[in-house]
């Protein structure tokens, strides 16, 4: 099914924007004979297939404000100007979508509606949005994010590509940096115990040791597992039983790590290919994960709550990065194609294909994260290429496959990925991401906004 689109909300313009000149880049994907943990850490940047080239430009976003730790912060508040285009013009074929890496909340629970679901009348309104980064030139993203029971954001993600380290920051309901810096790590994945603590994921780059961390809301680490496993990290989750999911790979296999709440560690198990575990989602005693293994293929896979293998398929397909499981038990894997685009693919719990599939409405493009909410919708994070540029994209698909809203940050970043989006519980929705400058430093970027 090709999702039908209902209209487009473009946003046009951003107060503060000091620079409209871009700098390309090209990233290229590592492929093998490389070794595997060298490719390991693809991710968004890396996961286009083909080479991509990328235009970058300048984010200024209102006044400067004053970061902690090592780096600096800017912000603005307040609505941004905003256009909104029919679905039916053939010459807005661009722009609804987001993307995302990881899923770090569990679907268990009720999840609260987006204020504005099928039939959105009016442009959502930009709450809040802010850049951090070091004053160095290196690339920063927030490649891993939670929201906290009381709609506090935390993000974190690799400094510097290949990756030396890591960055964490903590940011509360209305915006305003509570905490922030760097760390050896690079984190990937968060995860909220309560509104007074959360957990990090990462892994060191030079070692691959995996670092576990428990952490007070200003950011204190409060624990450290002593007994993890060397493993890189592309995912963190929580079991039924309250248990940490740690998804990710080593040097030879996929891994996957079950810790207790307090960082011990319980079990690992190895997926059957040798592949890198990008995404896992929890839903009612089971987990799925997704990822690329060794040999380009993407592999999906559903495990029970002992971490038995249910059932798995492998699919001749260009790179995976998220999966998400909805109230009814569909297990939905959002995929790059073939020929560039994405799509979602939907499987019953017992593994049998939940037809139709849905393609996405963009020649090329990469999901990075879906967000299931109660009632069988999803809203859809991705990178879009559009005229040599990316820009980051949500969107809404409800459970017959149609789009029902989507908003485009094409026209205020040359350049800008969200790579997590998360529900308040305000309904509001909060991404988090990176975004690049001319000179081709880049920045982790997080934003909310919300409907009237």
């Amino acid at each position: 099914m090709r999702i039908e689109k209902r209209y487009c909300i473009e946003f046009s313009g951003w107060d503060g924007v000091r620079d409209q000149s871009a700098r390309v880049r090209v990233f290229r994907r590592m492929e093998n004979p490389l070794s595997f943990d060298q490719v390991l850490r693809r991710r968004s940047a890396g996961g286009f297939a083909a080479e991509v080239a990328l235009v970058f430009t300048t984010l200024g976003c209102g006044g400067d404000g004053d970061g902690d730790g090592d780096g600096t912060e800017t912000s603005s508040d307040g609505g941004t100007p905003v256009t909104v285009s029919s679905a039916d013009d053939s010459s807005s074929e661009s722009s609804e979508s987001s993307e995302s890496s990881e899923s770090s909340e569990s679907s268990s629970g009720a999840v609260p509606e987006p204020s504005c679901g099928d039939n959105c009348s009016a442009p959502p309104e930009v709450l809040w949005q802010t850049t951090w980064g070091t004053d160095a030139w290196v690339w920063e993203s927030a490649f891993a994010s939670a929201v906290s029971p009381s709609g506090e954001l935390a993000i974190g993600g690799p400094v510097d590509w290949p990756a030396t380290g890591g960055l964490l920051a903590v940011y509360d309901v209305d915006g305003a940096l509570l905490f922030a810096d760097t760390l050896p790590e690079a984190v990937g994945g968060v995860a909220w115990d309560s509104d007074a603590s959360f957990v990090t994921a990462g892994d060191v780059p030079s070692t691959g040791a995996l670092v576990l961390s428990g952490r007070g809301r200003a950011g204190e680490v409060l624990w450290t597992s002593s007994d993890a496993p060397a493993a890189w990290v592309g995912s963190l989750g929580r079991s039924s039983n309250g248990d940490l999911l740690v998804g990710g790979g080593t040097s030879t296999t996929g891994f996957i790590g079950r810790f207790d709440a307090s960082g011990a560690s319980k079990s690992t198990t190895a997926t059957p290919t040798d592949m890198f575990v990008a995404d896992l989602a929890v839903h009612d005693g089971r987990f799925a994960v997704i990822g690329v293994d060794v040999s380009d293929r993407v592999w999906l896979g559903s495990y029970a709550d002992d971490d038995t293998l249910e059932w798995s398929a492998s699919l001749a397909l260009l790179d995976a990065n998220a999966v998400t499981v909805t109230a009814d038990g569909t297990v939905i894997a959002a995929v790059r194609t073939p020929s560039g685009g994405s799509s979602l693919l939907r499987y019953n719990a017992d593994g049998t294909e939940h037809d139709p599939s849905i393609t996405m409405p963009w020649t090329e493009s990469l999901i990075t994260d879906v967000l299931p909410l109660d009632d069988g919708a999803v809203v859809v994070a991705a990178s879009v290429v559009e005229s040599g540029a990316t820009h980051c994209s949500l969107s809404r698909i409800n459970a017959e496959g149609v789009m029902t809203w989507g908003v485009s940050f094409a026209g205020l970043v040359l350049d800008g990925e969200c790579v997590n989006v998360h529900l308040g519980p305000d309904g509001t929705l909060m991404a988090s991401g990176s975004v690049f400058e001319a000179s081709g430093d880049a920045d982790a970027w997080a934003f909310r906004i919300g409907f009237e």
